[in-house]
């Protein structure tokens, strides 16, 4: 019994490659056409999957799925895609997936792990060895796969010719306080020990507050403090995020004001202005959870500095694009703006069509 398969599946390979960065095993999926067999040079694309907690498995259905990203339309058109399970990823454990709290587009952590599969694909593929050049690699992702392109074309310019930012974010603070969702800020932020902005943590006995029981528990407050010359007294850490913590402190990381620079390391907001690749932004004109604004300032600061660049905001969309006249203009744009902006041969594009 043969399960169905979606359209072009038998045109497609999905492989699933492991490499090692800083000590840990990264999984990642590299989709590409078979038949015709795409080209030595044809340019490869990374996915920076959104979430980041989210799971992928290595499926007929990663590859040929065009709901949440044109995979299939990209592979039909020649593109290879390069999709890693960095750190943060659902299905490698509970360390993996809590492996860049507190750590976003970090060199260390989730945007090393990508690079680092890059670099494994360069040197040691069977069939990718030595064929990858800046100029044939793009990246595209989604929500925290947007922020993630930015942050890789902000950062690392010398490493990708293109990108495509699908709603995704600049500034944590300003996103979670223009959209109301407190939620990833508290669980993915960490801020600076307590006692650097003149506070230090007491912890306290207090009542149990679950139905049917007194027994006390131990809790975490702030309390200010200072001495004589303003110096901090203490120096214990804010939060323990490991999953064994026993207390918690009772200032989130939403509402620690002023914002201070730790905060604010993850950000993309201040390394805007050094992108120098093309960069396509695209966005819903409803979107409560990275709202527009944050594409609207991208945009215009690459405007600003003649980067090749494009705003694309659909009416009435949310965090995500459900209306399928969007989904194949995105599909169309995103092709056009790698076939534009990507060098490499891509070869004869076969007609899939029943």
């Amino acid at each position: 019994f043969t399960l169905p398969q979606p359209r072009g599946a038998s045109w497609m390979s999905i492989e699933k490659v492991m490499y090692m960065h800083r000590g840990e095993q990264v999984t990642a999926l590299l989709c590409e056409r078979k038949h015709p067999p795409c080209p030595a040079s044809a340019p490869l694309l990374v996915n920076a999957h959104g979430g980041p907690a989210a799971g992928f498995v290595n499926s007929m259905k990663t590859a040929a799925d065009a709901n949440r990203y044109p995979f299939r339309h990209f592979l039909m058109a020649g593109y290879r895609v390069f999709q890693p399970m960095f750190r943060g990823t659902l299905g490698f454990g509970d360390k993996w997936a809590m492996g860049n709290i507190g750590a976003q587009g970090s060199l260390e952590g989730d945007l090393g792990d990508i690079l680092a599969g890059l670099d494994w694909l360069q040197s040691s593929h069977p069939s990718l060895k030595g064929t990858l050049v800046p100029a044939r690699t793009g990246i595209f992702g989604g929500s925290y796969g947007g922020y993630m392109t930015i942050r890789a074309m902000s950062m690392l310019q010398h490493r990708f010719g293109a990108g495509v930012a699908l709603y995704g974010f600049v500034h944590n603070r300003w996103m979670t306080y223009e959209g109301g969702d407190f939620t990833w800020e508290d669980e993915y932020i960490v801020p600076p020990p307590l006692e650097a902005e003149g506070f230090e943590i007491e912890l306290v006995e207090e009542e149990g507050d679950s139905p049917g029981t007194s027994a006390p528990r131990t809790a975490a407050r702030a309390l200010p403090t200072s001495s004589s010359e303003g110096t901090p007294a203490a120096h214990r850490p804010l939060r323990d995020r490991s999953p064994s913590a026993g207390s918690v402190c009772s200032q989130s990381a939403s509402d620690v004001w002023p914002l201070p620079k730790e905060m604010q390391a993850s950000d993309c907001f201040n390394g805007l202005h050094r992108i120098s690749k093309p960069l396509l932004l695209m966005h819903g004109e409803k979107d409560d959870i990275c709202p527009l604004s944050q594409s609207q300032v991208a945009f215009h600061m690459l405007e600003k500095s003649r980067v090749p660049t494009g705003l694309i905001v659909y009416p009435g969309e949310g965090h995500g694009f459900d209306q399928p006249e969007h989904q194949q203009d995105r599909d169309r744009r995103m092709l056009l703006w790698f076939a534009e902006h990507l060098e490499g041969e891509r070869g004869n594009v076969p007609d899939v069509r029943e």
